[in-house]
């Protein structure tokens, strides 16, 4: 074996350990959504969770997602997360607004 397949045979392995790392990153990335799910399903009726919370616990989800959530998710590109973020930020707002 030449010194150039060793070294294309090294880069093919670090290029899949690569995809790897990304894959895990982004699973665990996904993991920081889940405690936030349960408040946009809808209810048997339709309803979701948010649809019932007062408008300080709104805020404070609204402030949770923008601060903690919604940096780690640009640091890290994670594009899945972000656009999750400006979903539920839409459905947030809306029902903040019905609160005014």
């Amino acid at each position: 074996m030449n010194t150039r397949d060793i070294l294309e045979n090294y880069l093919d392995q670090m290029t899949e350990a690569h995809k790897e790392v990304a894959d895990t990153r982004d699973s665990l990335l996904g993991i920081a959504l889940s405690p936030f799910e349960p408040l946009f399903l809808k209810d048997t009726k339709g309803d979701m969770i948010v649809s019932r919370m007062t408008k300080n616990q709104l805020e404070e989800v609204v402030n949770s997602l923008e601060n903690d959530l919604l940096p780690l998710f640009v640091e890290s590109k994670y594009s899945e997360g972000i656009d999750q973020l400006k979903e539920w930020a839409k459905i947030l707002q809306e029902n903040l607004e019905k609160q005014n």
